[in-house]
């Protein structure tokens, strides 16, 4: 399981709204007098969440853990107004919420500076973190793995900017080691020293020196974060003396005992969060009111998911994540939970994958069997003759796809819409690009990933790079995309359309090419030697060189078994029936996982350079 660097803080809450604006109105509990008297001021946050990187390896539930996070201290209890907290996560709609490294100082300093002396501040970061020297970084959407320093959010300059707010309540939370991240990361000594030396604020880490924070595939979420959610959640079970608070000093101790008591029992782990404070008086985290009701856990707090399958010996993924083969049983820790809904995919080599969603219920066993399709071992053989069809104005060549695994016979692109071509369809209708009309894409600025202004499908991966006409239009969204494929009386492909044709008659292979990893030389255009001259932080596939950093011009390799070129590199492919949703590996492309013919990833920018498409025609 992979592991990440997460960072947890609680601060003074940071508010949603424009910095500058007039703070809103919300004053509630945040602390308690030495002399017992309530304390009262306003609640803020700054929560981030970081799934996607350019350049480190992908995390699963940094995304969902800031949401929760969200949801639960606007509660009632809690009491955080919605307006007080900014929110950076990879999903947002608005471009000034995505987690870059700029935002995320922007509220550490601008934000919290519209906290007073009596609130209460909470900072959250959920994302990889990386070790440089003797300092400990938070690494941003935008950072560059082999260069926190410049690209990264040192830890300590969060703790100064939170030093420099005016508001005397400040909790800091950091998850920095999950199982998910690159490596299995332990918490390091450096990012231990730096929680220690955290003064006029509490600190709290999800685990010790030398430990992991793991993930919790079952409920989405790290075990750390699912437990701080509940609880908050049910504050009166953590209020330890009853006096119709919770203090973060109570939170931590319930989470502390949950997490141990979880990370015990799911696979005899260990994992033991940390607190480090500094502070006078209670800080409170959230009313807890005297007589609430509290729910006490069953001590039976798993359940079991029996797979089999027709022919045994499939592999059975359970979020993601490969349990074993059938016939195979599977305990499921359900926490506090009476009841969840696993995704379950179960598959063989030579036959159609399938997968469900399957309820396990507390104490109960829940069995989940499955027939297995057998995909054909021979290619499957070309179907009749197909009128060709009239000339299109891009002169844009179509290849028949014959039918297939459960697929009609249809026309597809034999090769990736060029950027000559789309140049025609814009000199032929005046049309405006997402990007034109938007005024950015997403390519390189020569240390990440990043929104670009100006960028279009004129430019090439950056702004200093025009668009050559034989290479793959990129710099488009889906919907020029789809305005292109009508306009030559086409469309784009469907997700099982797309899938058929890239195997080419190669059914139950993991790659267009077939098994083997790396792939063979002139297998297509991936992450390379070639991109690691250019781009000398990337990840590349070790000894493969096809002479492309970038995008290269269509056709440049052999095509697949049906005649359709680049259909495992070179770039993503926009596809029909998902938002957002695209096929095929890239130039980009580094692992087996993102170079597997079943991958499919949701694009969720509108457009950027590593992302093209090609047409389909339905016969």
């Amino acid at each position: 399981m992979r592991r990440s660097l997460f960072l947890f803080a609680l601060l003074p809450c940071l508010p949603v709204h424009a910095f500058g604006a007039e703070a809103p109105k919300g004053i509630d509990v945040v602390g308690l007098g030495a002399d017992g008297q309530e304390v009262k001021g306003q609640k803020w946050a700054v929560l981030v969440g970081v799934n996607d990187y350019a350049t480190l390896q992908d995390l699963t539930y940094s995304v969902a853990d800031a949401h929760g996070l969200f949801e639960a201290l606007t509660s009632p209890a809690v009491g955080f107004p919605a307006d007080n907290i900014r929110l950076l996560v990879d999903d947002a709609k608005a471009q000034t919420d995505l987690p870059f490294k700029s935002a995320i100082y922007s509220a550490l300093t601008d934000w919290l500076a519209l906290a007073e002396p009596n609130d209460l501040v909470l900072v959250f970061f959920s994302g990889h973190g990386k070790d440089y020297g003797d300092r400990s970084f938070l690494m941003p959407q935008d950072a560059l793995e082999k260069n926190p320093e410049l690209t990264g959010l040192s830890l300590n300059t969060v703790r100064e900017q939170l030093e420099l707010c005016k508001a005397r309540r400040k909790i800091l939370i950091l998850d920095m080691c999950h199982s998910g991240g690159k490596g299995g990361d332990e918490m390091s000594a450096a990012t231990d020293k730096q929680i220690d030396d955290s003064a006029g604020m509490v600190t709290i880490s999800s685990c010790k020196l030398r430990e992991k924070s793991y993930e919790w595939p079952e409920v989405g979420h790290s075990a750390f974060i699912y437990h701080l959610l509940e609880a908050l959640k049910q504050p009166a079970v953590a209020d330890a003396d009853k006096d119709g608070y919770l203090s973060v000093n109570e939170l931590y101790t319930k989470v502390h005992q949950d997490v141990r008591r979880w990370a015990a029992r799911y696979g005899g782990k260990e994992q033991t969060p940390k607190l480090a404070q500094e502070v006078e008086g209670q800080i409170v985290v959230a009313r807890a009111p005297r007589g609430a009701p509290v729910v006490v856990e069953d001590l039976k707090t798993t359940a079991t998911l029996r797979v089999t399958s027709t022919p045994s010996g499939a592999e059975v993924y359970i979020g993601g994540a490969l349990q074993g083969r059938t016939p195979c049983e599977v305990t499921i820790d359900l926490g506090a939970q009476e009841q969840a809904s696993l995704e379950v995919i179960v598959q063989q080599t030579g036959y159609r994958s399938k997968g469900g969603r399957v309820t396990v219920r507390r104490g109960q066993a829940a069995p989940w069997n499955v027939e297995l399709e057998r995909l054909p071992t021979d290619p499957v053989p070309p179907g009749p003759p197909v009128t060709p069809p009239p000339s299109r104005p891009a002169d844009y060549e179509f290849v028949p796809v014959p039918a297939g695994n459960g697929v009609a016979a249809f026309e597809l692109g034999k090769y990736e819409v060029t950027v000559g071509q789309f140049r025609k369809f814009v000199e032929a209708t005046g049309y405006k690009t997402t990007p034109e009309k938007e005024g950015y894409s997403y390519g390189s600025t020569g240390t990440g990933w990043n929104k670009v202004q100006g960028l279009t499908w004129r430019n090439g991966s950056s702004l200093g790079e025009q668009a050559q006409d034989d290479h793959p239009v990129v710099h488009v969204s889906q919907e020029d995309a789809r305005a292109f494929c009508k306009w030559i009386g086409a469309r784009l492909p469907t997700d099982e359309e797309w899938e058929h044709a890239a195997r080419g008659g190669l059914a139950g292979k993991q790659y267009v090419w077939g098994d083997e990893f790396p792939p063979p030389k002139g297998a297509g255009n991936f992450a390379d030697a070639a991109a690691k001259r250019k781009y000398t932080e990337w990840t590349i596939i070790e000894g493969y060189d096809d002479g492309f950093a970038d995008t290269a011009p269509v056709g440049s390799f052999k095509p697949n078994g049906y005649g359709l070129c680049d259909m495992a590199g070179n770039v993503f492919e926009w596809i029909e029936d998902r938002d957002n949703g695209c096929r095929g590996g890239s130039f980009l492309g580094s692992s087996s996982s993102l170079l597997r013919v079943v991958l499919r990833l949701d694009f969720n920018l509108p457009s950027g350079s590593p992302v093209g498409f090609r047409a389909a025609r339905t016969l």
